[in-house]
């Protein structure tokens, strides 16, 4: 039997979390009602959109004169003057730039207050907190591992016919390492243990896997020794209707596609999430033990 597909994908629309950016002393040079510009540094806006962030502007200068400034810079801004955008994510394309005269709800500010930066400084104290803010976990050499307390996740599997399958989801591409092939998982919270905070991603992400058995888990560090880890923990679902695999759906939008693959096809699916190929020997030999 070769690898089942399971189900594709549904209608999700992606979502960018907002930053906005003081234009006043932090992008531009000079503060308050200052024009003509002294200077004007577009880089932090570009790496908000390849860091996957909305991006707003928030000026007390003209708001057409910014704009018309941006634009000569290669930003596709869009002038707000009438402050009408309250839940700015980026436009059609997720990386245009509003700019306005009011403060919007973001997940954080670029300004003199939250995320302290001016002019001229190094962009990297920047992301080093928003990191921070946004939920990863700081690693010295710029990586961005999701959750402050570590991640752990659920790889389900079955026995059907003698033989054993896992079941991967391809990441949707609005997420990290967005088009590969992995388990299923997300931060630790809180209070939690790696195989509490697995169940419940495997509850939030997929549906059909309610008696899934997990397994005790497989620990994989950063190999930089910042400290981070990602627990998987193996999940036994019971077979389907017939004797077949059984029928899972995917809950979320973190996921495009679920498949069931063979253990002995999934090192030549391609494409495999980097933490899963890291993992993988250790997990397929656990799976190589178990009676079919």
């Amino acid at each position: 039997m070769t690898a089942r597909k399971t189900t594709t994908t549904a209608k999700v629309t992606a979502w960018r979390e907002l930053v906005c950016f003081d234009f006043d002393g932090v992008l531009s040079e000079g503060r308050g009602y200052h024009w003509p510009l002294t200077g004007l540094d577009t880089s932090l806006i570009t790496e908000a959109h390849e860091r996957g962030y909305a991006a707003a502007i928030m000026t007390c200068n003209d708001v057409e004169l910014v704009t018309r400034e941006l634009r000569q810079h290669k930003i596709n801004a869009i002038a707000d003057p009438d402050m009408t955008h309250l839940n700015w994510t980026g436009g059609k394309t997720g990386c245009q730039v509003l700019v306005t005269g009011r403060k919007l709800a973001a997940k954080f500010y670029v300004d003199d207050r939250n995320i302290n930066h001016q002019y001229g400084q190094d962009p990297q104290q920047v992301w080093d907190q928003a990191d921070r803010l946004a939920g990863f976990h700081p690693c010295p050499t710029g990586h961005r591992h999701w959750g402050p307390l570590g991640a752990a996740g659920v790889l389900p599997w079955a026995v059907v016919n003698h033989r054993t399958y896992v079941l991967l989801g391809q990441r949707s591409k609005w997420v990290q390492s967005p088009g590969t092939w992995s388990g299923f998982g997300g931060a630790i919270e809180p209070g939690e243990q790696s195989g509490q905070a697995a169940g419940r991603e495997l509850a939030e992400e997929l549906r059909g896997c309610g008696t899934a058995e997990l397994g005790p888990g497989i620990v994989t560090a950063c190999p930089l020794g910042c400290g981070w880890t990602y627990t998987t923990h193996l999940a036994r679902v019971g077979p389907g209707e017939h004797g077949l695999l059984p029928t899972v759906r995917i809950a979320d939008g973190e996921t495009s596609e679920i498949r069931w693959v063979p253990v002995a096809d999934v090192a030549g699916l391609g494409n495999l999430h980097p933490g899963l190929a890291a993992t993988w020997e250790s997990l397929r030999a656990e799976l190589e033990e178990v009676p079919s």
